[in-house]
């Protein structure tokens, strides 16, 4: 497939349309800023190619944790 990586909505998200896998990272501004169009998914996205999988992250603090297991790749249409 064909991926595509960006942060612009600042909500995580994975989705297949075709080819093309759909990543967004989330955004980087934490939630204390206070400004409510960020911060919604603060954090960030690892993509492993040898495993199929994306994991998503957000922060506890300054603390990464993962979000939830390793999401597998789409095979076919959305998730």
């Amino acid at each position: 497939p064909t991926f595509v990586v960006a942060g612009h909505t600042h909500r995580q998200m994975l989705r297949r349309l075709g080819p093309t896998v759909f990543i967004n990272a989330g955004c980087l501004v934490p939630r204390a800023q206070g400004d409510p169009r960020f911060g919604q998914d603060d954090g960030f996205a690892l993509l492993d190619i040898a495993s199929s999988a994306v994991t998503f992250y957000r922060f506890d603090g300054d603390t990464p944790r993962p979000q939830g297991p390793p999401c597998p790749l789409p095979s076919s249409g959305g998730l």
